[in-house]
């Protein structure tokens, strides 16, 4: 597997290229193949918007950003387990399931996790008031 080259290394390939010097020629000199100065001279030309496409930067950009999304995604799924285990006694008022927290719960498809302290705490009172 060969070596990724610089962007120092590639500008400077292009440069020669640009000034006049046959593409074949200056792969031939540098020791690099014809196909990778193809890609730099491409790559060149998608930067500087003759080609349209995605340049360099834009595709950092883009890594970046889904990313960040996946990451959001993430904390966002674990708000909403953490709301259920927290704020099971107060169901949403646009949620279709009945007011009793147990149907509330039960109903939801994490139920199974659901199972707190609190929980066991209601059995007791629950038991005791009888």
């Amino acid at each position: 597997m060969s070596k990724p080259y610089t962007g120092e290394f590639r500008a400077r390939v292009v440069a020669l290229v640009r000034a006049g010097k046959a593409a074949s020629d200056v792969a031939a000199d540098l020791g690099i193949s014809a196909s990778c100065l193809q890609n730099s001279l491409r790559q060149e030309r998608i930067d500087r918007g003759e080609i349209d496409c995605l340049s360099r930067a834009e595709g950092i950009e883009l890594r970046r950003a889904r990313t960040r999304i996946r990451e959001l995604e993430r904390e966002v799924e674990i708000l909403r387990v953490a709301s259920m285990l927290l704020g099971e006694d107060a169901p949403h008022p646009m949620c279709p399931c009945s007011e009793t927290r147990l149907s509330h719960r039960s109903a939801h498809p994490m139920s199974s996790l659901l199972t707190t302290a609190q929980d066991r705490s209601a059995a007791e009172d629950a038991r005791r008031h009888r």
